[in-house]
């Protein structure tokens, strides 16, 4: 896959959750759910960024500003410095001293008051750090560099993991992060694709090859299936709005679909389709269309963005 940095996109775009501040040369995404430090980290890292700290006061002003104006004014985030290795020598999640980046304390901080205090928080009416309990529960923000964005030329996507299957004419992604039929069509739709949709049996063999590489992963929980993009509220329909049975593959198991509504499309590594409970968890494929960022068209359901 022929990937290299982002040298003719300058129109700023990471990932749709994502948005580029002036001012900065970054991206940003605020969380509002409450997070331990550590996990924190790892969701910026699952969603291809880290977990920001100011890299000086500009930045610090400029963000705080864009927080006060959009989300409005709370207390503390959590940012990406930590006591990783020795107390007191704090540094950032890419391993730089804090004393080369952003280290406004209030007033007789640091002091490691509980004796486990160290994670750093940014509070965000006043833009001093503190040091914090890293277990304890913090909104928190997630930053990527236009710097270290890498455009992927073939999928014309920032992701570098979209692969692109030339007999097919798209781009797939496997995610090995088991979610709900729900967080797994947004994780799609934010990376600016859709939970994958087999029009024929050769793309479903290509996604059951995909669901190959999940059991080589003996550290997550594969169930054999996974979540697909369509769904059934009345009539099965894709994410689109097309019916399943206009929309060129209905290959489906023994006994399936199932009546109900409210249940989600799914598929296990033999191609055979099924219907499942939407709040089951399972790992997912995301499917992306080249024209999508171009012109927001769908040639293959007909439909097009206005």
């Amino acid at each position: 896959m022929a990937v290299q940095p982002d040298s003719n996109h300058s129109s700023k775009f990471f990932r749709k959750d994502y948005i580029a501040i002036d001012g900065t040369n970054a991206f940003y995404k605020v969380h509002l759910e409450r997070r331990s430090w550590e996990t924190a980290r790892l969701v910026c890292e699952a969603e291809g960024a880290s977990l920001f700290y100011p890299v000086d006061e500009d930045e610090a002003r400029i963000v705080m500003q864009h927080l006060r104006q959009t989300v409005g004014v709370f207390n503390r985030v959590f940012i990406g410095i930590s006591t990783p290795y020795s107390k007191y020598i704090f540094e950032t999640v890419d391993g730089t001293l804090m004393a080369d980046v952003y280290d406004k304390w209030r007033p007789s901080q640091p002091d490691d008051c509980n004796g486990t205090d160290d994670c750093v928080v940014l509070d965000a009416s006043n833009g001093l750090l503190d040091d914090y309990p890293c277990d304890a529960k913090l909104q928190f923000i997630c930053k990527k560099t236009e710097s270290s964005l890498k455009w992927n030329t073939l999928c014309d996507s920032p992701d570098p993991d979209y692969e692109f299957v030339d007999i097919l004419g798209r781009c797939y992604k496997l995610h090995l992060t088991p979610r709900t039929w729900s967080d797994a069509y947004a994780v799609c739709r934010m990376e600016q694709s859709y939970l994958a949709i087999p029009n024929t049996q050769g793309e479903a063999k290509y996604l059951a090859k995909l669901m190959d590489r999940a059991a080589l992963h003996k550290d997550i929980e594969y169930s054999g299936v996974i979540h697909l993009g369509f769904k059934k509220t009345g009539t099965w329909k894709t994410t689109y709005g097309v019916p399943l049975y206009d929309s060129g593959y209905k290959n489906w198991a023994k006994g399936q679909p199932e009546g109900n509504d409210n249940i989600c499309g799914s598929m296990s590594n033999d191609t055979l389709l099924s219907g499942v409970n939407c709040e089951d968890k399972a790992i997912f494929i995301c499917e992306h269309e080249i024209s999508l960022l171009k012109l927001s068209i769908d040639t293959r359901f007909g439909t097009v963005d206005t």
